[in-house]
């Protein structure tokens, strides 16, 4: 592919990345549109090093290459780190904008110095160029990946583990365009190169899927009717039984009970009932019928009485972090469906809760939103 070429994808990663890391309030999500903007920058440095003569400026087009390259690199660790380690797992409702920034920044200025050492010694000859950021990964780089990729997708059950496998889906995408192209006959060269392009501005697409939703009118009717607060006598959808044939409900439950307690997949922002009805290995329509006739609820409702518990929690344990926070760290991706939420929920404000709470006051939640949740030994 042509530099221009590069250099337009460096544009569309860069503004993806942008509005990615501005819409999302997350860590894991603001890491992956960092390495998203990061990869742009460096396609940008690649894309124009022949119309850069000046030897000051092309010393710093290296220096930057090796920061974005080097923090980049950073970032996608503790972004594995982040999905493959419990323990950080569990921390992360608790990490705040102020702890996010203070990592960052530790990231930058280890990145900083290590590429200062790095052009320090590095052989400015004028001919010399800088690589493909794709191309310089070695084959069994590539096939480390792939196999790691394929172990984790097929033999780790983790919904964390492999949401956090896309970034490194998108990577690998990248790398092998570029090893292709490379092994592509000089007959087939043009088409192969035409196909690399679309993969270039077709993936983060994929990558990045849910950064731009447009809410239809069907959907905004079902944010009206998934918060409101279930009866106490709700009829059974006796008509969806016919789902649950031959199904094995115990397992369903003791899988759904491990990855709302231990997954905590409540916490994720981009939560839908596809992905969680995947995990469980079940169709939506499965899911739904199994919530409404064992838990006498929906998937929504479902998310958000674990959601509101958590930040009832943080409400009373984190008594000077501020209301947003809260909402932002249980999963809710905006102040006005949090505090609806927990109005539907608790019948009273956050604010108005912790304000009791603080008080002295003990407030749960109603027993009949928890019992259905945590009946029998399996029950979720």
């Amino acid at each position: 592919m042509s530099y221009d070429f590069y250099f337009a994808c460096s544009i569309q990663y860069i503004a993806f990345g942008l509005i990615y890391f501005f819409k999302r309030r997350r860590p894991f999500h603001r890491k992956q549109a960092l390495i998203l903007i990061f990869i742009g920058f460096n396609l940008i440095l690649f894309s124009t090093q022949d119309y850069i003569s000046d030897k000051t400026l092309r010393i710093l087009g290296d220096f930057l290459y090796s920061f974005f390259m080097i923090s980049g690199s950073i970032i996608i660790y503790t972004i594995c780190k982040e999905s493959f380690d419990p323990k950080d797992k569990e921390r992360v409702v608790d990490k705040g904008r102020a702890s996010f920034a203070k990592e960052i920044s530790n990231i930058g200025l280890i990145s900083f110095f290590a590429s200062a050492v790095i052009v320090i010694f590095w052989n400015h000859s004028e001919n010399h160029t800088l690589p493909n950021l794709f191309v310089s990964v070695s084959e069994v780089s590539i096939l480390i990946l792939i196999f790691y990729c394929i172990y984790v997708q097929f033999f780790i059950k983790s919904f964390y583990v492999k949401k956090g496998l896309r970034l490194i889906y998108f990577l690998i995408t990248l790398m092998l365009v570029e090893k292709m192209k490379q092994l592509t006959p000089g007959n087939f060269q043009q088409p192969a190169m035409k196909i690399g392009g679309i993969v270039y501005i077709v993936s983060p697409i994929f990558l990045f899927n849910t950064f731009i939703r447009f809410p239809f009118k069907k959907e905004e009717s079902k944010k009206q009717t998934v918060l409101q607060i279930p009866s106490k006598s709700i009829p059974l959808d006796t008509g969806g039984n016919y789902y649950l044939n031959n199904m094995d409900t115990e397992k369903i439950k003791r899988n759904l009970h491990h990855l709302l307690h231990n997954e905590r997949i409540f916490l994720d922002e981009d939560l839908r009932l596809p992905s969680v009805a995947e995990e469980l290995g079940l169709t939506t329509h499965q899911l739904s019928a199994f919530l409404n006739r064992h838990l006498q609820t929906n998937f929504n409702t479902l998310v958000n009485i674990f959601r509101v518990k958590e930040a009832m929690k943080l409400l009373e344990e984190e008594s000077s972090r501020s209301i947003i926070s809260i909402g932002m760290a249980v999963g809710f991706n905006s102040l006005s469906t949090f505090q609806r939420a927990f109005m539907n929920l608790v019948r009273m404000t956050p604010t108005c809760y912790r304000e009791n709470v603080l008080s002295g006051n003990k407030i749960e939640l109603p027993s009949y939103l928890i019992e259905p949740l945590l009946e029998g030994s399996t029950a979720v």
